[in-house]
């Protein structure tokens, strides 16, 4: 039994196939007149494989594919495709509140709808404000929410960026369309407050008493592109300096653009489908890390080192988080 889908609609041309037989599963998947990459499966029985071939199926039917016969359409040459960002290149710390609703990190958020501060899902806390980021249509098209608010970090006062227990959260305006990363170990259901204001990005100065410091920056930012997002399976006959030159590439603080995910393809969904519905928000590299380009005024860490993504649906709904450390 073979099933075959395609999906043929804007810069997107693909196809889909599987093949059952007894026990066994071979998809096969790529460009239309591309033959593709094959992936084999296994199962204990007849009705589990083919429970699993119908729901992937099922999904892709969900997705946009729709059946189609093998070779009735053409090839089409395919065109490099770009990724808009706005890449991040200064921060200056202010002594006066910024006010605007515009992309900056620390001090106070601007809010442009009921404000909504999460909170630790442990203990309840307020978690600080990283930053605001405008939603530049150039960059996420013409969707409802304007500006995302990110909290960030430890809940209580101590030099620590930990992410644990849900220490990551959105919020989308206006609508207030809230997300919070790894609510798994959450005490407190209603991750969200309406109050305004809380804590903030800080530095820390062992010069001071209370060596954690507020502040509040402006960032500048210049327009730019990255190259489409390349999987790590099709990266793995590269020799060391492409490497290098594409990890260069995607390197650095930046909001849009192409994710520099160097651990694996650690994207909201499968991987053949994820950059067709999802833009990075921001990327955001720790402290003192070479890659960063530009050192922060402001601490941040995941962990050792590493970095962080945040994600945004290409219909503004739906939010995704994830990290990694050295």
């Amino acid at each position: 039994m073979i099933w075959y889908l395609e999906l043929s609609e804007g810069a997107q041309h693909k196809f889909y196939e599987i093949q059952f037989e007894n026990t066994e599963l071979t998809i096969r998947y790529g460009r239309i007149g591309d033959t593709g990459q094959i992936q084999k499966k296994s199962f204990s029985s007849y009705e589990a494989a083919l429970a699993e071939a119908e729901k992937r199926i099922k999904e892709k039917r969900k997705n946009g594919y729709v059946d189609a016969i093998l070779g009735e359409r053409e090839k089409k040459s395919i065109e490099k495709k770009r990724i808009p960002k706005l890449q991040m290149i200064g921060f200056t710390a202010v002594s006066t509140p910024i006010l605007e609703p515009i992309t900056k990190f620390g001090g106070q958020p601007v809010w442009i709808d009921e404000p909504r501060w999460a909170v630790d899902g442990t203990n309840g806390k307020k978690i600080p404000f990283l930053c605001q980021i405008r939603l530049e249509p150039e960059i996420f098209g013409n969707i409802e929410a304007k500006m995302a608010y990110i909290f960030h970090g430890a809940s209580d006062e101590e030099y620590d960026w930990s992410t644990d227990h849900g220490n990551t959260a959105i919020v989308l305006q206006p609508g207030n369309i809230v997300f919070r990363a790894w609510d798994w170990d959450t005490k407190f259901p209603d991750a969200f407050l309406h109050e305004a204001i809380g804590p903030s990005a800080w530095r820390y100065d062992s010069t001071q008493e209370n060596p954690l410091v507020g502040i509040e920056c402006r960032v500048e930012c210049i327009a730019g592109d990255d190259p489409a997002y390349i999987f790590h399976e099709k990266r793995e006959n590269w020799d060391e300096a492409k490497q290098n030159d594409y990890w260069e590439l995607l390197s650095g603080h930046k909001i849009g653009g192409t994710p520099n995910l160097w651990d694996d393809d650690d994207f909201p969904e499968s991987s053949d489908e994820a950059m067709s519905n999802w833009n990075l928000l921001m990327q955001m590299e720790a402290s003192g890390t070479v890659s960063a380009r530009i050192d922060q005024p402001f601490d941040v860490s995941y962990g050792d080192g590493g970095c962080g993504w945040w994600f945004i649906s290409k219909d503004g709904k739906n939010l995704y988080y994830t990290e990694r450390c050295h």
